[in-house]
């Protein structure tokens, strides 16, 4: 129930009235409901499979619920050192990677920022990066360009390939006009 107020000036209670969901709102329930258990299906089945023992994920036994339950993967894995030095890689490739492509792609927006006349190959360089987001090389090639560079097994192979992201470009690029309305309100 829910209180309004009469016409008079007093107070009034009134019934809500509760809609019916309509069909297409339970079948669209329904089905995300479903897919969404769809998806988090092989996540259980791995946590499954996780705490199960050996002998049971080799038989193919393990479904959803662990059979013979066992730590002792998660014990190999806190006991060998490999997980921790992958780890490890895994946060220096992404402060170095993020310094280095936030670094280049203000270098490389910057001159985009200017208009035509205070960068005459604006245009040109324009077209060099829409190009470029447009047609993808390819694996072999970039394949080709690690291997050529002479970065095959280096750190550096992780970073230097997608180092400038063209659409973060586009993206700082178009903050511009920012940057004028700075200048006109001098903040």
């Amino acid at each position: 129930m829910s209180v309004a107020m009469h016409e008079t000036g007093t107070m009034k209670r009134t019934r809500s009235v509760r809609k019916k969901p309509a069909v297409f709102t339970v079948i669209n329930y329904g089905v995300l409901i479903l897919l969404s258990v769809l998806c988090l299906l092989p996540f259980v089945n791995l946590l499954a499979v996780s705490f199960s023992s050996s002998f049971a994920v080799n038989a193919r036994l393990v479904r959803f619920v662990p059979i013979d339950f066992t730590i002792e993967s998660y014990k190999f894995v806190v006991t060998s050192g490999t997980f921790l030095r992958a780890f490890m890689i895994s946060v220096r490739r992404v402060v170095f990677g993020v310094f280095v492509n936030m670094l280049l792609t203000i270098l490389v927006a910057f001159p985009l920022s200017k208009d035509k006349q205070r960068f005459r190959a604006r245009g040109v360089y324009a077209w060099y990066f829409i190009i470029t987001s447009l047609m993808s090389v390819g694996l072999i090639p970039l394949y080709m360009t690690v291997r050529f560079t002479g970065l095959i097994d280096s750190f550096f192979s992780l970073i230097l390939p997608t180092a400038v992201p063209v659409f973060n470009v586009i993206d700082v690029e178009a903050g511009s006009p920012l940057l004028s309305s700075s200048k006109i309100w001098s903040c």
